[in-house]
């Protein structure tokens, strides 16, 4: 957990992406309707969506409610349609 994101080929076994993130990411998810784009869940109760066709700026980042407390990770991702 580095704060970086990095998509690896199944097939080839070599890294086709790599993304710098705001900060250490917890989960992941893919976008069910921008299948070039990935959730990004953070430990600071964020969530990063990056662009797999330009991923070195973060295309937005999505603040969850900080209720009470001190931040918690946004442990689990899920995209709907």
């Amino acid at each position: 957990m580095d704060g970086r994101l990095s998509v690896a080929s199944l097939q080839s076994g070599t890294v086709i992406a790599e993304a710098e993130l705001p900060g250490p990411a917890w989960s992941i998810a893919w976008d069910r309707r921008r299948r070039n784009e990935v959730l990004c869940g953070l430990a600071n109760r964020r969530v990063a969506v990056v662009d797999l066709r330009q991923p070195r700026d973060i295309l937005r980042e999505l603040a969850v409610d900080e209720g009470q407390g001190a931040p918690l990770p946004v442990h689990s991702l899920h995209s709907l349609d």
